[in-house]
């Protein structure tokens, strides 16, 4: 399966996928050394990753870098296996660190509720242990902040813009020269899948941070997520 668009001469998004009916827009970011922005699910790195790597005569040993959007577990849950096979540093916003380095903290905060609110508790072990098949705990070393300025070389520099609401440590990634804000799941609109709804853990802090984005100067929104229009 083709999944990668080189859409940029420095930026390649990676398309993966993950049962059932998800997916997940990585990029492939190419300063002075290779940087990952979010990972996908636990396969991700070696089904689309590395496909999309060798493409261009690399593999996941020459990725140094690897930055998450946030901490949920499509977007870290290959950070570790792309971490055994480069040696690479993982930087992830703060406030998800706990999550992102214990699945069953994250089970129980972000989906554990759903099964209670609809009456599915019966269901809840099963499907969290489904759930865990698709992430590893990630390793963190360093916890990026809000305003923190990411220099990658060759013209590549990210501000971190703190975007709450989908989860608390949700953050963009915002390349000005370029007008590219890579968003992970900060964007939601009506969801990612046709006859669902967005995840928005925190919709009072959603709705301040999608005014923080309409003042920045956007040429392209890179999503983390297909986009379904309201």
């Amino acid at each position: 399966m083709h999944t990668d668009f080189r859409f940029h001469s420095q930026v390649t998004q990676i398309g993966s996928y993950f049962e059932p009916g998800g997916h997940v827009e990585l990029y492939l970011l190419e300063g002075d050394y290779l940087a990952l922005i979010d990972t996908g699910c636990v396969d991700a790195p070696e089904r689309f990753i590395a496909p999309a790597l060798r493409e261009r005569g690399l593999n996941l040993k020459d990725v140094r870098l690897i930055l998450n959007t946030h901490g949920h577990f499509d977007h870290t849950g290959g950070n570790a296996r792309v971490v055994a096979a480069s040696a690479c540093e993982v930087w992830l916003p703060a406030p998800d660190a706990a999550i992102a380095g214990d699945p069953d903290l994250q089970f129980d905060e972000c989906y554990r509720p759903d099964y209670q609110l609809t009456e599915r508790t019966h269901m809840v072990e099963a499907a969290k242990a489904d759930w865990k098949k698709l992430c590893e705990p990630s390793p963190i070393n360093r916890r990026i902040q809000a305003g923190d300025v990411l220099s990658l070389g060759r013209g590549i520099e990210l501000r971190v813009v703190a975007t709450p609401g989908h989860s608390l440590g949700s953050v963009c990634f915002y390349w000005e020269r370029e007008g590219f804000l890579f968003t992970g799941d900060s964007i939601a609109g009506g969801g990612s899948r046709p006859g669902g709804l967005p995840f928005i853990y925190h919709p009072q802090d959603y709705e301040r941070s999608m005014d923080l984005v309409e003042k920045l100067d956007i040429n392209v929104l890179c999503l983390g997520h297909h986009y379904v229009s309201l």
